[in-house]
């Protein structure tokens, strides 16, 4: 296990910061008793640590444990990323041990026993981001029940990063298996410029074959169906984050914003202007900060 310390007097502390790299390669190292959390919050980014890369864009997130050294190189321009940095304290009252945590969650059990340190997943229905925007509302409130909710909230949220990607891992997609391989490719790279041509790559199959095969398991056309995975990880994420409406279109694979705008109200019959506003009135989500500060103040 990496952590040195007693599991039984040690808890888990939150930080979290924003990484503006430019458009040059940087080194970053991490200490031995850190969890690190990184994701693109605007542009694209490449990874590489310990013999992985991979890409930083849309969804696709990153969590590495431990003394660490890895680069970030910016695909074009500059690249926001956020930085979520969760180390070992000494344990207080009202938080959970991270003994707790690891009898109350059975797969960060696992996580932490084991020996991965690079672990790449993709949060396509916005669960890890849902649940970094609650610990970040958490800042207008004191700052030791601050540390209590935060401190009790990471084990869901390290419990919840190896869910989706065991989820990741093992996708419940098509009996056939070259649709099933188009299928998957399709919800990994959605936010990408993906062709339906790119897909039937992927499946191992010509485009023309994989299109039969495709409407016949699914009843709808593989380019509908690629829209429509658009719509609703768009939808997740209006719903689910306050990100700019140009940067949910750029991250569910939409080129432009008056584009996804047009698409989604033909899909829809709103706008995603409108789509957000309806779900903050019927659910109260978005107004969740500001209703923390009115009880905090009162």
């Amino acid at each position: 296990m990496y952590l040195s310390a007693n599991s039984n007097k040690t808890c888990f502390e939150m930080q979290s910061t924003t990484l503006w790299t430019s458009g040059s390669v940087s080194e970053h190292t991490m200490d031995s008793d850190m969890i690190r959390l990184l994701y693109a919050a605007e542009g694209v980014c490449s990874y590489q640590c310990a013999g992985v890369t991979g890409t930083l864009q849309g969804d696709r997130m990153l969590l590495l444990r431990g003394a660490l050294r890895y680069q970030l190189i910016p695909d074009s321009g500059n690249t926001s990323l956020t930085c979520i940095d969760i180390r070992t304290t000494h344990a207080s009252d009202g938080v959970m041990t991270i003994a707790q945590m690891e009898a109350a969650y059975a797969m960060l059990h696992q996580y932490l026993q084991s020996n991965v340190k690079v672990l790449p997943f993709q949060d396509c229905t916005s669960v890890i981001l849902s649940l970094l925007r609650l610990l970040t509302s958490l800042s207008v409130i004191k700052t030791e029940d601050r540390r209590i909710f935060s401190g009790n909230l990471i084990g869901l949220l390290l419990e919840s990063v190896m869910l989706v990607h065991q989820e990741n891992i093992y996708p419940t997609f098509g009996r056939n298996p070259h649709v099933r391989k188009a299928l998957q490719f399709l919800h990994e790279n959605y936010a990408l410029p993906i062709t339906a041509e790119d897909a039937a790559r992927a499946a191992g199959i010509h485009p023309v074959y994989l299109s039969r095969l495709f409407y016949a398991e699914n009843g709808v056309h593989l380019r509908d169906y690629l829209t429509r995975l658009r719509i609703e990880r768009a939808k997740t994420q209006l719903a689910r984050t306050r990100l700019p409406i140009q940067t949910v279109a750029t991250r569910c694979g939409f080129s432009t914003h008056p584009y996804f705008t047009r698409v989604f109200l033909r899909k829809t019959g709103i706008t995603p202007q409108e789509y957000r506003h309806t779900y903050d009135i019927t659910c109260d989500y978005g107004n969740y900060e500001k209703h923390i500060r009115r009880e905090v103040n009162e």
